[in-house]
């Protein structure tokens, strides 16, 4: 006999023909129970979180409990402090099922808009951000507008600047 594992659900058939041309066919079908998890996000900013759902599981027991919302139950939130991979295992059919996926998270980022300057009437100030953390390429944007990381103003009174910074990855800390 021949050994075929499957690598999911598969129909076998067999056609037996006798030594008068008779035949017969037989099919089979080998059900391989198998799981699948899918999440809102695969990529998070610091602090947020992804919903994970598992398809084709009965009762899931899900990993590590310690960034979970439950280790039970079809869908769960992960709040990853880090990087980090969530496992889901079942006993389907008396067959054991897993699924793994990653959740990257992008590191905080620190802004910081540089420090409080005075200049006299009619002159300027270079002012420029510090931005630490977070993944590159980062978009600026000032109060008034500007998109650069330091820029000169001449303001003709008080002014306070305010800086935002965000990603490609949807992050933005001001």
């Amino acid at each position: 006999p021949e050994v075929i594992p499957p690598n999911g659900t598969t129909i076998y058939t067999l056609t037996a023909i006798n030594d008068a041309g008779c035949s017969a066919l037989i099919n089979d079908t080998i059900v391989v129970p198998a799981i699948h998890i899918t999440a809102s996000a695969d990529s998070l900013c610091a602090g947020g979180a992804a919903g994970l759902t598992v398809t084709g599981a009965l009762n899931p027991t899900w990993s590590p409990a310690a960034s979970l919302s439950s280790t039970s139950g079809l869908s769960v939130t992960a709040f990853p402090a880090a990087t980090a991979v969530y496992s889901v295992n079942d006993s389907i059919s008396g067959c054991y099922a897993q699924d793994s996926i990653t959740i990257y998270v992008d590191a905080a980022l620190i802004v910081n808009a540089g420090a409080d300057q005075t200049i006299c009437h009619g002159d300027s100030a270079t002012i420029a951000g510090i931005v630490t953390g977070g993944t590159a390429p980062f978009n600026y944007l000032w109060t008034d507008g500007s998109t650069s990381l330091s820029e000169t103003v001449s303001p003709a009174a008080t002014t306070n600047y305010g800086l935002t910074v965000s990603n490609e990855f949807g992050c933005s800390k001001t």
